[in-house]
């Protein structure tokens, strides 16, 4: 099994992190709990000036079934581009892409 750590590069605490953060298993991937306080954030952390989501995260798309997967693929470029805009870059074509009938 190859992580990130594997790889050469020059912040070894951020690839720590990333490859506690892209494990495949979600029993063991970081909490955001546990990754706020993982060393790479040593000096941003600041547990007074982090306020915590008590809210519930809405994950009920994910079992719904009735939709394709072209059709999600089309709802991803949308929200892609919600982020585009906000930041000023260009646009993906996401009409183009949904009209296009791609299949994976």
């Amino acid at each position: 099994q190859m992580c990130i750590r594997d790889r050469s590069y020059p912040n070894p605490l951020a690839l720590d992190l990333l490859d506690q953060l892209l494990e495949f298993n979600p029993k063991k991937r970081l909490q955001v709990e546990e990754a706020i306080k993982h060393p790479y954030f040593e000096t941003f952390h600041d547990p007074s000036d982090e306020p915590l989501f008590e809210g519930k995260v809405d994950f009920d798309f994910e079992s719904d079934m009735t939709i394709s997967f072209e059709e999600l693929k089309y709802l991803i470029l949308l929200e892609i581009n919600k982020l585009k805009k906000k930041i000023g870059e260009p646009l993906v074509d996401a009409e183009a892409f949904k009209n296009r009938g791609i299949k994976s």
